[in-house]
Formats: structure tokens, C-alpha cells, sequence
């Protein structure tokens, strides 16, 4: 028995002394284990590795640069949701409008800020959109602008975004003209703002105003009213302002938001360029009702060669405008600058201008 005990505890000393040597199964098994370990390590680094370098191929190539920062800055200003159309939303109608001939000049040269359709019938058909009361809202005259089809603009002069919409027009190669405020029937109901032209003001009032807004519009290459349905009924008070427009060059658009406006007449007597309006396109604020406007415009051009719309810079007239612009191409009509279809005086006996032929209702305060 107290042998039996001595060697028990030598086996135990054995187990526990350093240096001793193990027996090749835990030997080997221990060489096994490191090396499958090293194998695992290696593995998981290939991964990292391969990990890391994609997400940083990744992100260089999906760093935005200042151009693209840009780029997505004006998209979010810009943006328009467009409204689904049929195809044949702009089939001509089978009673078009009656002829409102105010006539046109067309120059020699082509230009850059017009559109065209593939036609020969286009070119003797043409259209000219006006968008009013621009140099408020900078996104959305921004988005105005940065429209397919050339539109006029028609800005307010001295707004606060006024100065910045002109530049950004004029690089765009778009034509500009200044958008007048005059007195309305309503006053003060309705108030064109500050400052104004009233009826009640003195020539010489009248001629100071107006050489500052022309001198705050230095691209315009004409004029029409903002409101002023009161003030383009006297004759004596719109000679006043058209004066001034002939000494400058430029000439002039009777905005017709009143039936019985003399501007245009008066403007045809002391022999200014002009014309008047054919069509308010947004006077409601529906996309499609403004899309039927459209098509009223394109088929009263495509019968009587040449007609003038004005709409607003709204959220659905924008809509509706890209929507056009998209189907442009299939109509017989051109998109011109607002120059090309003013006219010179013509002989009495040409100018019969039946109020009926023309649509003299108006979105905007008269």
C-alpha cells in the first residue's frame, strides 16, 4: 500500500514539472491546433482587406465634387413633379379661334432662343409664352428658366430676387422684358405694389418711374403692364409711359386686362412696336386646365399664324409647361421671342381687332 501511494505521487510530479517532455498525441495535436489557427488568421486578414477596399473604392467614387454639389443644389430648386398626359391631350380642335391678326415681324437672322417643330409649316406659325410677375420666387423663375422651350420673361424691376432672375435669363439667353405695375380698378383691394404708376400722378411723376424701371431692367428689350386696368384706360397717362419706351428702344405689350385698355392703340398711334395678348393660360391653377390653355394657344397660332399667351410663375404652370415641352415636337407652330410678333402700325382698314376673338379674362388683379 505505501508503495502503491509513493508512485501515484511521482506520476503527479511528473505531470506538473516544467520541462519535462509530452507525449507525441498532445504534441502533435497542439501543432495541429496552431496551424489551423494560422490558416484562420490569415483568412479573416484577406477578408478585412478585401472589405476595406472595396468601401473605399466606394467612397471616391461617390464623393461629391463642388460640380456635382452644384449640380443637386439646383435640381432640389428646380424641381417639378410632372402630370401624366395622354397622347392626343393636344389634338387640334374642331372650331379654332377666329382670326385676332395684330400682325408680326419676323427678322432676317435665326435665333438661338427659339424653337422650332421639324416642319415647313412651323416656321409660318408662331407662338410667344410670357411668364409674368418673375423676380419674386428665385426656384421657381429658376425653373421657368431652365425650361426646354424659350419663354419670355416678364420681371418685376427692383424686387428682391429681380436683379439675380435678369442674369440668370439673360445668360440663358432668354428674352427679357419689364413688367410694369399700374393702377387697378380695385385699388387698394388690389395694390401692383411699390412703387407704381397711377392715373392720379403727374406726368412728370409718371415719366421719373418709368425711367427708373427701365433703368433697373438694362436686358429688356420691351415692356407690358403688370395690373393696370385702370390706368391703361387713359390714354393722356399711358402716352406718358409708352414715350418713354420709344426713347429707349423698346417696345410694348398691351397685357389686355381690362376689355377696353387704349395701350395698344395708343401705342399703334405714336408708332411703338406692339401687340396684345391672346391668351391668360393659368387663369386657373390646374395643371390640365393649363395644358387646354396650351392647346388653344397652338391652335389659334396654327390659324391665324402667330399668337401671344401669358401665364405666372407657378408650381402647376411649371408642370404644365415642361409637360409641353415634352410633346413639343408634333405641333405645327414655332416658339419665338415676343420681338418677332410685335408690329409697326398698319392701315386702318387692317386693324380689326374684335375684343370677341380674344380671351380677356385674366388670372392676375386688373
Amino acid at each position: 500500500m505505501a508503495a502503491k501511494k509513493l508512485t501515484t505521487g511521482k506520476t503527479q510530479k511528473n505531470r506538473s514539472t516544467p520541462g519535462k517532455k509530452q507525449p507525441t498525441a498532445t504534441k502533435s495535436a497542439k501543432k495541429s491546433k496552431t496551424q489551423n489557427n494560422t490558416k484562420q488568421h490569415a483568412l479573416l486578414a484577406i477578408i478585412f482587406l478585401v472589405t476595406v477596399s472595396m468601401v473605399g473604392l466606394f467612397i471616391v467614387t461617390n464623393w461629391p465634387t463642388p460640380h456635382t454639389k452644384t449640380q443637386n443644389t439646383a435640381a432640389q430648386n428646380t424641381a417639378v413633379v410632372l402630370h401624366p398626359t395622354p397622347d392626343n391631350r393636344y389634338k387640334p380642335v374642331e372650331n379654332p379661334e377666329s382670326s385676332n391678326d395684330i400682325g408680326f415681324c419676323t427678322p432676317d437672322s435665326s435665333s438661338s432662343n427659339e424653337i422650332t417643330a421639324d416642319s415647313g409649316i412651323a416656321k409660318q406659325n408662331k407662338i410667344a409664352i410670357i411668364m409674368d410677375d418673375m423676380g419674386i420666387n428665385l426656384s421657381l423663375c429658376t425653373a421657368a428658366i431652365n425650361l426646354d422651350i424659350p419663354i419670355t420673361c416678364s420681371i418685376f424691376p427692383g424686387k428682391i430676387h429681380s436683379r439675380e432672375i435678369m442674369e440668370l435669363a439673360h445668360e440663358h439667353q432668354r428674352e427679357i422684358m419689364i413688367h410694369i405695375p399700374m393702377e387697378p380698378v380695385n385699388y387698394p383691394k388690389n395694390n401692383p405694389g411699390v412703387p407704381a404708376l397711377f392715373a392720379r400722378q403727374s406726368d412728370a411723376e409718371i415719366t421719373e418711374t418709368t425711367k427708373q424701371f427701365i433703368v433697373q431692367s438694362p436686358y429688356a428689350t420691351g415692356g407690358n403692364n403688370h395690373m393696370g386696368s385702370e390706368f391703361t384706360q387713359h390714354a393722356d397717362k399711358i402716352d406718358v409711359v409708352l414715350q418713354q419706351l420709344k426713347q429707349h428702344h423698346l417696345f410694348f405689350v398691351d397685357s389686355l386686362t381690362i376689355s377696353n385698355s387704349v395701350a395698344y392703340k395708343e401705342a399703334q398711334r405714336l408708332n411703338i412696336p406692339s401687340a396684345k395678348r391672346n391668351f391668360f393660360l393659368d387663369n386657373e391653377r390646374n395643371i390640365d386646365k393649363i395644358l387646354q390653355q396650351l392647346q388653344r394657344l397652338v391652335n389659334y397660332a396654327r390659324h391665324n399664324h402667330h399668337a401671344i399667351g401669358i401665364c405666372h410663375p407657378y408650381p402647376e404652370t411649371i408642370a404644365a409647361l415642361t409637360e409641353f415641352a415634352s410633346t413639343f415636337a408634333q405641333y405645327e407652330v414655332q416658339i419665338v421671342p415676343v420681338a418677332k410678333l410685335v408690329q409697326l402700325p398698319v392701315q386702318k382698314q387692317q386693324e380689326q381687332h374684335s375684343l370677341q376673338e380674344t380671351d380677356s379674362t385674366g388670372t392676375e388683379p386688373r
